[in-house]
Order: C-alpha cells, then sequence, then structure tokens
C-alpha cells in the first residue's frame, strides 16, 4: 500500500514500526520515488540494496538497479476505502492497563509473528507490571521505570528498550506514562497490571 505520514499536532511525533518475522519483504517504490532518488543520488538495487553515490558507493559487479515500478503493476496493487483504511487503526482510548492489539482475540488477530499490546497506567499515579518474558518497549508517553533484581533504568518519552528472555522484571509508571510492549510470537502471555 502506498502511504505517508504526516504529523498534524503541534508537539513531536513518532513513527515507530514493528517487522514481524525474519523477512520483512520488499518495498516496492512509487514510479516518482525513483526520479526522486536520483536528485539525492541513490539507486535501488533488484536486491532491495540502495546504493549510495553521493558517499562513493557504486553498483557491485553483477548488481542491477531495479526496473521502476510500471503503471500496469500500480494499476493492480489493492485499493482500499477510507472506511476499509479506518479499520486498519487502533484509537487510544487511556484505558488503564495492558490492551491486546495485536494478537489472538486483539482488534488485528491474523498472524503477524509477534503480539503487540499498549500498556497505559492509571492516572492516580500507581500502576505496575510484571513480566519474565523477552519483549521491546516503546515509551510513547512520560516516564517508566524498569526494575530487574540487580538495578533501575527510568524510560523517558521516545526511549525503545529490549528485555533479555529470563530477566524478571517489572514496570513502575504514573498517569502520563503510555507505552507499547511487542513480545516474539503469536500469542499472549499471562499479563499482570
Amino acid at each position: 500500500m502506498f502511504r505517508g505520514f504526516t504529523n498534524v499536532g503541534e508537539t513531536d511525533g513518532f513513527l515507530w514500526a514493528v517487522l514481524g518475522e525474519d523477512d520483512p519483504g520488499r518495498v516496492t517504490w512509487a514510479p516518482k520515488v525513483f526520479e526522486m532518488a536520483k536528485d539525492f543520488g541513490l539507486i535501488l538495487l533488484e536486491s532491495g540494496r540502495l546504493i549510495d553515490t553521493t558517499l562513493g558507493e557504486m553498483i557491485p559487479k553483477g548488481a542491477r538497479p531495479m526496473t521502476p515500478t510500471s503503471p500496469a503493476q500500480v494499476a493492480a496493487l489493492q485499493r482500499f476505502t477510507q472506511a476499509e483504511a479506518a479499520k486498519m487503526v487502533w484509537r487510544h482510548a487511556n484505558t488503564p492497563g495492558e490492551t491486546p492489539l495485536i494478537a489472538p482475540g486483539a482488534q488485528f488477530s491474523w498472524p503477524h509473528g509477534f503480539t503487540l499490546t499498549h500498556l497505559q497506567f492509571s492516572q492516580d499515579g500507581t500502576g505496575e507490571r510484571q513480566s519474565a518474558d523477552a519483549e521491546v518497549i516503546f515509551v510513547q508517553s512520560g516516564t517508566l521505570d524498569m526494575v530487574w533484581a540487580r538495578g533501575r533504568v527510568t524510560l523517558n518519552t521516545g526511549d525503545t528498550l529490549t528485555v533479555p528472555a529470563r530477566l524478571a522484571h517489572r514496570y513502575h509508571g504514573d498517569g502520563d506514562s503510555s507505552a507499547f510492549i511487542v513480545r516474539r510470537g503469536d500469542r499472549l502471555e499471562d499479563i499482570i497490571v
């Protein structure tokens, strides 16, 4: 799906992507992106590698530039209506606790190779979540303290942390704390909030 993103707010915005499995696939460039890339000295190869000629990079022997996307290829892409696209959006509800977003039984329940949950701490200034799972946490707003047996680290808005498997840890946050948590696999583990 060709798409673009614009921050329409007055504050900083985040675009945070999670790719499932070990093969993220290939990006199909819009035809005009090939032309724009030339203006910046960039060449996309058939392998998916990007060559930056402004850094002195050259096309390796035997490699070939990607053929620009044709009008027929663009016409063959699936089109979504605004109503269909709206169903692909999760709306933040400020509900305390951990809300499954991508997981069995969640709004987006088809297999992705990972689960994604939203963690919102209560407005009364209390909250804790415990886990021993390997996970990646992205702090959308506020601050979180990640505490484990031998230490503590404070995460601020915009921070991302990777927690190794089998490290028992917990998060403390306040009413301003909101985060997203990614775990490997397509099943939801027991969550304590």
